[in-house]
């Protein structure tokens, strides 16, 4: 195994002391990327060790939009974004533009700035799962964001992998307040994904008597 895998797995698992020790050894490990071309940051959040992601962001010289994005490093994402326009709406190593990274990971502020700057809020992600922004919120559950992405145009039957819309995630994790918030916005409740499953069904599949309702 070289030093970048030890690196990215000790990442993966939460160690965040052979991070800090493998960074005094060789601190260009903190601008590396993996087979995907995926940042230390990136990967941190991803596995949820925010201690790690913020430590790598604190030792890099400069983000780029999608970690600025996924931090909700509003500052960094403006200035980036007002000096390289082009980042807007560029894709990272592993498909997601930097609006899906902001949705994804509940980052309101970042979601804004990217909007006002005219991000796309409709383009699927250049991977196997071809969500939308609101798909990934969907799946956190920021209503707020939601709201955003949907005033601004964001398509409330957007279908992800599988023929899932946001509606049937909000369905699925029982998420009340963003499902009326789809219904207002034209969601679909009789859409089926490619399993013949309406949100209703996966509404009584996992228990969500309150969505059931609804």
């Amino acid at each position: 195994m070289t030093k970048r895998e030890d690196f990215f797995r000790a990442i993966q698992e939460g160690k965040i002391d052979v991070v800090k020790t493998m960074m005094l050894e060789n601190a260009r490990l903190a601008n590396t990327l993996n087979d995907q071309g995926v940042s230390g940051v990136l990967i941190a959040l991803y596995y949820n060790e925010a201690d790690i992601a913020e430590f790598l962001a604190s030792v890099r010289r400069e983000l780029n939009v999608f970690e600025a994005a996924a931090l909700g490093m509003s500052e960094r994402l403006s200035l980036i974004l007002a000096e390289h326009p082009k980042e807007l709406n560029k894709f990272s190593g592993d498909g997601f533009q930097a609006l899906g990274l902001a949705a994804f990971f509940s980052r309101g502020d970042a979601a804004r700035i990217l909007i006002e700057y005219g991000a796309e809020v409709d383009t699927p992600s250049q991977n196997n799962f071809k969500v939308t922004p609101l798909h990934s919120t969907a799946a956190s559950g920021n209503v707020e964001i939601a709201g955003l992405l949907l005033e601004n145009g964001a398509n409330a039957n957007a279908r992800q992998q599988g023929g899932f819309t946001p509606l049937h995630s909000a369905a699925q994790n029982g998420q009340v307040e963003m499902a009326k918030l789809l219904l207002e916005h034209g969601a679909d409740v009789k859409a089926v994904n490619e399993a013949g499953e309406s949100a209703l069904d996966l509404a009584v599949a996992n228990g969500r008597s309150d969505m059931v309702e609804l």
